[in-house]
């Protein structure tokens, strides 16, 4: 297993994934037809995941926390992720 590792592509420069950016859009829809969507701007994938990972990890340590299965979203809410730095949703 770890050979296979060893074939795939490294993961990008620390300089490249400092200066990255993700984009998102997203689109829901109730049953009613009701449609809302937005876009989010925020830091590349990689720190993303390292950023939201400590976050959490840090309310968790400050008792901010419920036990069982939850989504970040569903335990922190829905604008958990504004509170990663330069990261901007727009509702659209």
């Amino acid at each position: 297993m770890l050979k296979q590792i060893d074939k795939t592509p490294a993961g990008p420069s620390d300089e490249k994934r400092e200066g990255g950016r993700s984009f998102l859009w997203g689109k829901v829809t109730d049953g009613s037809g009701k449609e809302c969507s937005a876009r989010l701007e925020t830091v590349s994938g990689y720190s993303l995941t390292a950023k939201t990972a400590v976050l959490i990890a840090e309310k968790i340590l400050a008792g901010n926390f419920k036990a069982g299965y939850q989504t970040p979203a569903m335990a922190y809410g829905a604008d958990l992720i504004l509170e990663i730095a330069t990261t901007d949703r727009k509702d659209i």
